[in-house]
C-alpha cells in the first residue's frame, strides 16, 4: 500500500479565483483563499488556507469560484515560509494543491436573477443563505 497525505478544507473564499500562466506552454493555475473558522463566539478562530489549482481542476470549477462561494477542497497540503511584508519576520501560511474542488454554494446577492449563475453547476435551491443538505456528489455532510 502506497504513502497517503490529504488536507481537505471547507469554507467560504475570500475573494474572486485569480487565474495565472505558468510555463513555456502557457498552462494555466488558478488560485483562490478560503477562511476556515472554527470555536464558538469570542474564541472563534480563522485560519486561511491558500488553494492552488491545476490542469482540469483549473478549468473546472475552481475558475468559477467567487468572493464568498462555500467551497470544499480535496487535496496535497504545503506549507510556504516568507518574510512579512509589515515586519520582515518570518511566517508561514497553509496550502491545498486541490485534486477535488466542490462548490457548495454560490454566492449572489439577493437582488440577482437566480438562473444568472457562472459556471456549470444548477443554482441552489431555496433560501440562500442555507447550506445544502447533501454534497454535490449526493452524500450527506
Amino acid at each position: 500500500m502506497g504513502d497517503l497525505l490529504v488536507a481537505e478544507a471547507r469554507g467560504h473564499s475570500g475573494g474572486d479565483a485569480e487565474t495565472v500562466s505558468y510555463g513555456s506552454d502557457g498552462d494555466t493555475m488558478v488560485k483562490f483563499s478560503i477562511a476556515c473558522s472554527f470555536g464558538k463566539d469570542d474564541k472563534k478562530k480563522t485560519t486561511w488556507v491558500n488553494i492552488s489549482c491545476f490542469g482540469a481542476i483549473a478549468k473546472g470549477q475552481a475558475i468559477n469560484v467567487k468572493k464568498g462561494t462555500f467551497v470544499h477542497v480535496k487535496g496535497n497540503p504545503s506549507t510556504y515560509a516568507y518574510a512579512s511584508k509589515v515586519d520582515g519576520k518570518p511566517v508561514g501560511s497553509l496550502g491545498i494543491i486541490a485534486n477535488d474542488v466542490f462548490i457548495i454554494q454560490w454566492h449572489r446577492k439577493v437582488d440577482t436573477d437566480p438562473t444568472d449563475v457562472p459556471g456549470p453547476a444548477e443554482p441552489p435551491q431555496g433560501d440562500i443563505d442555507s447550506p445544502p443538505a447533501t454534497t454535490p456528489g449526493g452524500g450527506r455532510f
